[in-house]
């Protein structure tokens, strides 16, 4: 499942509107539309706003409920993650990008 369609169920299991939580992330209900139709791939800060505004964490938006023992160490490598800063999460994520091309 793609982050958008993630992020939309999650809010929708809450009943909150589209509206609403663009504006509680303070963005364009049309630009967040986007985000949830993977038109668009949202920005990190973004993505971390989206995570507060439902209340999750952010390896929420990444995973499935139903843990395997792998995603349960997956789980545990964002949750450290969210403790960086965004420059060094940007840095990781294009370190882990240019990995998975090589491949």
């Amino acid at each position: 499942m793609k982050i958008g369609s993630k992020i939309k169920e999650l809010r929708e299991n809450k009943n909150i509107s589209q509206r609403e939580l663009a504006d509680s992330i303070s963005m364009n209900q049309s630009q967040y539309s986007k985000i949830e139709r993977d038109i668009v791939d949202p920005r990190i800060s973004t993505i971390e706003k989206i995570s507060k505004a439902l209340n999750i964490n952010l390896s929420d938006l990444f995973f499935s409920y139903q843990a395997t023992n792998n995603d349960d160490n997956l789980k545990e490598n964002i949750r450290l993650l969210e403790k960086l800063s965004n420059e060094e999460k940007k840095s990781i994520f294009d370190l882990v990008k240019k990995l998975v091309a090589k491949k």
